[in-house]
């Protein structure tokens, strides 16, 4: 089934950028994973996450001054942050299953940022 769609909300998708200031795609939230224990039947993995800071221009990254992640709550520290602008404000994390993570990006002069990004797992799709 196709569903048609209003011509106000097709002009409205096309060009978010008019019409929510709270979107900004100068600065995104990268993420890279890898298996230390893989799934089995009786056992689920263990994985190692690395989540850093990437953005559009040297500029706009420049400006970001501390991230403040949070994580899922079943981390006993589910809120971490970080001033490491060399490492690209990098998280180190073992997880044994996929979430959303949230990132708080302050930046100099600026509005602060609120990021998302789901740290998918390898081996998707989840049995």
């Amino acid at each position: 089934m196709v569903l048609t769609i209003p011509e106000d909300i097709n002009e409205k998708v096309l060009n978010y950028q008019k019409h929510f200031t709270g979107i900004d795609e100068s600065v995104y939230l990268i993420h890279t994973s890898e298996v230390i224990a893989p799934k089995t039947l009786d056992k689920r993995g263990l994985y190692r996450v690395k989540v850093w800071l990437e953005a559009y221009s040297e500029v706009d990254f420049n400006n970001c001054i501390r991230v403040t992640y949070r994580l899922h709550n079943s981390f006993k520290k589910q809120i971490i942050a970080t001033e490491s602008h060399n490492n690209q404000f990098e998280l180190w994390l073992n997880i044994w299953g996929e979430f959303t993570v949230i990132a708080y990006v302050e930046r100099k002069n600026q509005e602060a940022l609120w990021l998302t990004r789901y740290l998918d797992l390898p081996g998707r799709p989840p049995e």
